[in-house]
Protein backbone atom coordinates (compact mmCIF):
# COMPACT_ATOMS: atom_id res chain seq x y z
CA UNK A 1 0.00 0.00 0.00
CA UNK A 2 1.35 3.38 -0.95
CA UNK A 3 1.52 6.17 1.62
CA UNK A 4 -0.82 8.35 -0.41
CA UNK A 5 -3.51 5.64 -0.18
CA UNK A 6 -3.53 5.59 3.64
CA UNK A 7 -6.25 7.89 4.95
CA UNK A 8 -5.57 7.30 8.64
CA UNK A 9 -4.19 4.98 11.29
CA UNK A 10 -5.90 4.51 14.65
CA UNK A 11 -5.04 2.21 17.55
CA UNK A 12 -7.82 0.26 19.22
CA UNK A 13 -8.78 -3.01 20.86
CA UNK A 14 -9.59 -5.49 18.10
CA UNK A 15 -12.05 -8.04 19.49
CA UNK A 16 -14.02 -7.81 22.72
CA UNK A 17 -12.44 -9.97 25.40
CA UNK A 18 -11.24 -9.79 28.97
CA UNK A 19 -7.69 -9.20 27.70
CA UNK A 20 -8.05 -7.38 24.37
CA UNK A 21 -5.15 -7.10 21.98
CA UNK A 22 -4.27 -3.77 20.42
CA UNK A 23 -4.28 -3.46 16.63
CA UNK A 24 -3.74 -0.75 14.07
CA UNK A 25 -6.95 0.13 12.22
CA UNK A 26 -5.83 1.39 8.82
CA UNK A 27 -8.26 3.27 6.58
CA UNK A 28 -7.27 3.39 2.92
CA UNK A 29 -8.57 5.08 -0.19
CA UNK A 30 -7.52 4.55 -3.80
CA UNK A 31 -8.79 7.56 -5.76
CA UNK A 32 -7.62 6.12 -9.10
CA UNK A 33 -9.80 3.00 -8.76
CA UNK A 34 -12.47 4.67 -6.59
CA UNK A 35 -12.06 2.05 -3.84
CA UNK A 36 -11.47 2.21 -0.14
CA UNK A 37 -11.79 0.27 3.05
CA UNK A 38 -10.39 -0.60 6.43
CA UNK A 39 -8.05 -3.35 7.49
CA UNK A 40 -6.38 -4.28 10.74
CA UNK A 41 -2.74 -5.00 11.47
CA UNK A 42 -2.10 -6.98 14.63
CA UNK A 43 -0.12 -9.87 15.97
CA UNK A 44 -0.79 -13.14 14.23
CA UNK A 45 0.46 -15.69 16.73
CA UNK A 46 -0.72 -16.21 20.31
CA UNK A 47 1.51 -14.43 22.80
CA UNK A 48 1.88 -15.16 26.52
CA UNK A 49 0.44 -12.38 28.69
CA UNK A 50 3.90 -11.57 30.03
CA UNK A 51 5.13 -10.61 26.53
CA UNK A 52 1.87 -9.22 25.14
CA UNK A 53 2.64 -5.59 26.00
CA UNK A 54 6.15 -5.87 24.48
CA UNK A 55 4.82 -7.32 21.22
CA UNK A 56 2.09 -4.68 20.91
CA UNK A 57 4.59 -1.90 21.69
CA UNK A 58 6.94 -3.22 18.99
CA UNK A 59 4.10 -3.34 16.45
CA UNK A 60 3.01 0.19 17.34
CA UNK A 61 6.60 1.45 17.06
CA UNK A 62 7.04 -0.12 13.60
CA UNK A 63 3.71 1.18 12.25
CA UNK A 64 4.36 4.68 13.59
CA UNK A 65 7.85 4.65 12.02
CA UNK A 66 6.28 3.75 8.66
CA UNK A 67 3.60 6.42 9.10
CA UNK A 68 6.18 9.13 9.88
CA UNK A 69 8.34 8.18 6.90
CA UNK A 70 11.25 6.74 8.87
CA UNK A 71 11.00 3.54 6.84
CA UNK A 72 12.31 4.42 3.40
CA UNK A 73 12.63 0.98 1.85
CA UNK A 74 11.12 0.88 -1.60
CA UNK A 75 8.38 -1.45 -2.75
CA UNK A 76 9.71 -4.80 -4.03
CA UNK A 77 9.42 -5.28 -7.81
CA UNK A 78 6.94 -8.15 -7.36
CA UNK A 79 4.56 -5.85 -5.48
CA UNK A 80 5.02 -2.65 -7.50
CA UNK A 81 2.37 -3.57 -10.08
CA UNK A 82 -0.35 -4.60 -7.64
CA UNK A 83 -3.63 -2.70 -7.76
CA UNK A 84 -5.86 -1.99 -4.79
CA UNK A 85 -8.06 -4.91 -3.74
CA UNK A 86 -11.61 -5.36 -4.98
CA UNK A 87 -13.81 -5.81 -1.95
CA UNK A 88 -16.76 -8.18 -2.51
CA UNK A 89 -20.12 -7.74 -0.80
CA UNK A 90 -20.00 -8.40 2.92
CA UNK A 91 -22.08 -11.38 3.99
CA UNK A 92 -20.96 -11.87 7.57
CA UNK A 93 -22.85 -11.15 10.76
CA UNK A 94 -22.03 -7.98 12.66
CA UNK A 95 -20.89 -8.02 16.27
CA UNK A 96 -23.92 -5.92 17.19
CA UNK A 97 -26.23 -8.69 15.92
CA UNK A 98 -24.15 -11.44 17.53
CA UNK A 99 -24.38 -9.71 20.89
CA UNK A 100 -28.05 -8.76 20.79
CA UNK A 101 -30.03 -9.50 23.92
CA UNK A 102 -31.82 -12.42 22.24
CA UNK A 103 -28.48 -13.95 21.17
CA UNK A 104 -27.16 -13.53 24.71
CA UNK A 105 -30.29 -15.16 26.16
CA UNK A 106 -29.92 -18.10 23.76
CA UNK A 107 -26.29 -18.46 24.73
CA UNK A 108 -27.16 -18.45 28.42
CA UNK A 109 -29.84 -21.12 27.90
CA UNK A 110 -27.38 -23.27 25.96
CA UNK A 111 -24.84 -22.83 28.77
CA UNK A 112 -27.46 -23.89 31.34
CA UNK A 113 -28.30 -26.99 29.30
CA UNK A 114 -24.63 -27.98 28.97
CA UNK A 115 -24.13 -27.39 32.71
CA UNK A 116 -27.09 -29.68 33.47
CA UNK A 117 -25.66 -32.39 31.23
CA UNK A 118 -22.26 -32.09 32.93
CA UNK A 119 -23.95 -32.22 36.34
CA UNK A 120 -25.74 -35.43 35.34
CA UNK A 121 -22.56 -36.98 33.93
CA UNK A 122 -20.71 -36.33 37.18
CA UNK A 123 -23.69 -37.54 39.21
CA UNK A 124 -24.46 -34.29 41.01
CA UNK A 125 -27.91 -34.45 42.60
CA UNK A 126 -30.47 -31.96 41.35
CA UNK A 127 -33.09 -32.75 43.99
CA UNK A 128 -32.80 -31.84 47.64
CA UNK A 129 -32.59 -34.95 49.70
CA UNK A 130 -31.66 -35.62 53.32
CA UNK A 131 -27.89 -35.33 52.80
CA UNK A 132 -27.78 -33.18 49.65
CA UNK A 133 -28.45 -29.54 48.87
CA UNK A 134 -29.01 -30.11 45.12
CA UNK A 135 -25.44 -29.37 44.00
CA UNK A 136 -26.36 -29.86 40.34
CA UNK A 137 -28.32 -26.59 40.37
CA UNK A 138 -25.32 -24.77 41.81
CA UNK A 139 -23.29 -25.76 38.75
CA UNK A 140 -26.04 -24.50 36.46
CA UNK A 141 -26.32 -21.24 38.42
CA UNK A 142 -22.58 -20.48 38.45
CA UNK A 143 -22.08 -21.43 34.78
CA UNK A 144 -24.96 -19.23 33.59
CA UNK A 145 -23.97 -16.38 35.92
CA UNK A 146 -20.41 -16.42 34.58
CA UNK A 147 -21.64 -16.57 30.97
CA UNK A 148 -24.12 -13.74 31.58
CA UNK A 149 -21.42 -11.57 33.12
CA UNK A 150 -19.00 -12.15 30.24
CA UNK A 151 -21.67 -11.49 27.61
CA UNK A 152 -22.72 -8.28 29.34
CA UNK A 153 -19.11 -7.04 29.52
CA UNK A 154 -18.69 -7.80 25.80
CA UNK A 155 -21.87 -5.91 24.94
CA UNK A 156 -20.88 -2.88 27.04
CA UNK A 157 -17.45 -2.89 25.47
CA UNK A 158 -18.81 -2.89 21.90
CA UNK A 159 -21.27 -0.09 22.71
CA UNK A 160 -18.56 2.05 24.29
CA UNK A 161 -16.26 1.54 21.29
CA UNK A 162 -18.80 3.02 18.88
Amino acid sequence: MRRDQVAGIEWAAHMPSLWPNKVARIRWRDTDENRGGVFYVGRLTPTPLGRLFDKESELERRVRAWEEGAVTAGVPDKLAGLASPEIPAVTSQSLREALSWSAIAGSILATAFVAMVVGCLFDFPFARTLGSQGDGWKIVFFATAARSLLATFDRIRIQSAE
